[in-house]
């Protein structure tokens, strides 16, 4: 596209500026509020440890019935869960 004038050209690239930044302005507010979303999800009493947790939890069972958090997850009900797998009994098989 040839411009006739500077001013019709400095308009232009004003308006695809004007825009980029708005693109760029819209796409930082829906970041932050994706963010502000994370930090206000609601918070849960673990089941095993009694701890507040932030977040949807972790199933605590064979251990408990309910909810619990990450650390108790992982150092308590991922263990019991393990040692269910090794405490049944192989399958013998036929010849």
């Amino acid at each position: 596209m040839i411009y006739n004038n500077i001013k019709e050209f400095t308009k232009k690239v004003n308006s695809i500026y004007n825009d980029n930044v708005k693109l760029y302005i819209i796409d930082d507010k829906k970041q932050e509020k994706e963010v502000n979303n994370m930090n206000n999800l609601q918070k849960n009493i673990c089941v095993i440890c009694g701890y507040e947790y932030q977040g949807y939890g972790n199933n605590a069972e064979p251990v408990k019935s309910g909810q619990c958090c990450t650390v108790c997850n992982s150092t308590v009900v991922i263990p019991a869960r393990i040692k269910l797998i090794d405490d049944k009994k192989p399958i013998k098989r036929g010849k």
